[in-house]
């Protein structure tokens, strides 16, 4: 597997994020489906099933959207192939939110780590959590 390049501005965007986003915690995580074979159903089985295992609660499914940690990433027609093409726009998302402007997604978006299906056998072999780590 290529390793994955991070924009040059990528440590100045995310120390921006941690000062002007002081509220991320709350955002959603996106879910970013890559996986031939895969479609929208699977990124809301994913939803569905992170949201219903997490905190030890089981939500009303009037409640799933509300309570839930991750959302499905609003992509516009950009067609994302590869996990470099999805960390890419990622940091495109951070850099439109900091500036102000809208990042095009439902949900306001957790800007240091986001979900990827890159398998189209995810169910069992599980999916990609990308994350910046803060070495404090």
């Amino acid at each position: 597997m290529p390793a994955l390049q991070f924009p040059k501005t990528a440590i100045s965007l995310l120390d921006k994020a941690q000062i002007n986003v002081a509220d991320s915690y709350e955002d959603k995580w996106l879910i970013y489906n890559i996986a031939p074979g895969c479609n929208q159903d699977d990124n809301w089985e994913l939803f569905e099933t992170a949201v219903r295992n997490n905190g030890g609660f089981t939500p009303e499914d009037d409640e799933l959207e509300e309570l839930g940690w991750c959302w499905s990433a609003e992509t516009h027609g950009h067609e994302l192939k590869t996990l470099q093409d999805v960390l890419d726009f990622h940091f495109g998302i951070i850099s439109r939110r900091i500036a102000g402007e809208p990042t095009g997604q439902k949900h306001f978006t957790y800007e240091f780590g986001f979900v990827v299906i890159a398998n189209s056998e995810w169910r069992d072999r599980g999916v990609i959590a990308v994350s910046h780590l803060n070495p404090a």
